[in-house]
């Protein structure tokens, strides 16, 4: 047999850990009355203890609400079944709508009999607040160009996490589990020393991010190019427990680049040849002058005018000569 004092405790310290839940809790006997509230469930209701206890819901809630809570906490009761759902109430401090997780569970005696209901409703208005954020950032990653991982740092970095948008490379997160998207396994032969080395210079010098570019191999055999942006999670001790990062295909970038860099070549080389080419015309308008010039004494020289003014010329330096 328990002793008085220690049924005392045990009642006062179960009760102690129900109000440090912070939930809105309320046992109810067979007849739909209240045995206990906890206290976030009076200072809620804004009803103190001493006028719930003993009453049903029809004399502490409005008509409506009354009706429905008692026909959920009967249909617990008469079923034997427990009930979990999500109520949504507004804040009456003008804070938006709040998300309760409400679970309500038969109480059955020792004969099996069910003798009253148990009702927790927790706040959950925070947690699906933020799992809305997450979802709306899981969006954003899933349709970015960026994977994000989180992968043990051991032999292979299996993957503890990879979002879903790696099946762009042709692998599923499933894959990612099963290690067939396995470091350094997709990195390009001719990358990999590189990639490696860069690891060991992290490992060893106690640097905390690596960023390094390489070719990426996908499931169907074709090549990506990508920056992976690794940082180190380190234990309490120094040593590097998890590699988390983002790998962001590049392949487009690096195509824009190339073809830049192509165009740049030809641009140069049509300049190249632009100036040869001036050179030429230079070098031919020369020749081509000369000749007009040539051109233009022969026609001189040939004339019948020039010939005559020769003569003229001749027979004068003849005198000329007689003369002197």
């Amino acid at each position: 047999m328990i002793p008085p004092t220690h049924a005392l405790i045990k009642e006062l310290g179960q009760r102690a850990a129900l109000e440090a839940l912070g939930s809105f809790i309320y046992l109810k006997d067979r007849q739909g009355l209240y045995v206990f509230a906890s206290r976030g469930y009076t200072d809620h209701l804004g009803v103190p203890l001493e006028e719930i206890i003993g009453r049903g819901d029809g004399a502490i809630l409005p008509g409506t609400a009354s009706d429905e809570r008692t026909a959920v906490d009967a249909r617990v009761m008469d079923t034997a079944q427990t009930i979990e759902r999500e109520d949504r109430k507004n804040d009456r401090t003008g804070g938006g709508e709040l998300v309760y997780r409400t679970i309500k569970t038969p109480i059955v005696d020792a004969a099996g009999s069910v003798i009253g209901v148990s009702s927790v409703s927790t706040n959950i208005t925070d947690m699906r607040r933020v799992e809305a954020e997450l979802g709306y950032l899981n969006v954003i990653v899933e349709e970015s160009s960026t994977i994000m991982y989180l992968a043990l740092a051991v032999d292979g970095a299996p993957r503890v996490y990879t979002s879903a948008n790696v099946i762009r490379f042709g692998f599923t997160v499933e894959d990612c589990k099963e290690g067939r998207f396995r470091f350094p396994d997709f990195i390009h032969q001719e990358d990999r020393a590189q990639v490696l080395e860069g690891v060991e210079l992290m490992v060893g010098q106690g640097q905390d991010v690596l960023e390094s570019e390489y070719r990426l191999i996908a499931a169907d055999g074709s090549v990506h190019h990508v920056l992976d942006r690794t940082s180190a999670i380190r234990d309490e001790t120094g040593a590097v427990t998890h590699w988390q990062g983002a790998i962001t295909d590049v392949t487009e970038r690096w195509e824009a680049e190339q073809a830049m860099k192509r165009s740049q070549a030809l641009i140069a080389e049509q300049r190249e040849s632009l100036a040869v080419a001036r050179a030429e015309v230079s070098r031919l308008k020369v020749e081509i002058d000369l000749v007009r010039r040539k051109s233009a004494v022969a026609e001189i020289t040939e004339s019948d005018e020039f010939a005559s003014l020769a003569e003229r010329g001749a027979a004068l330096r003849a005198r000329n000569a007689e003369d002197s």
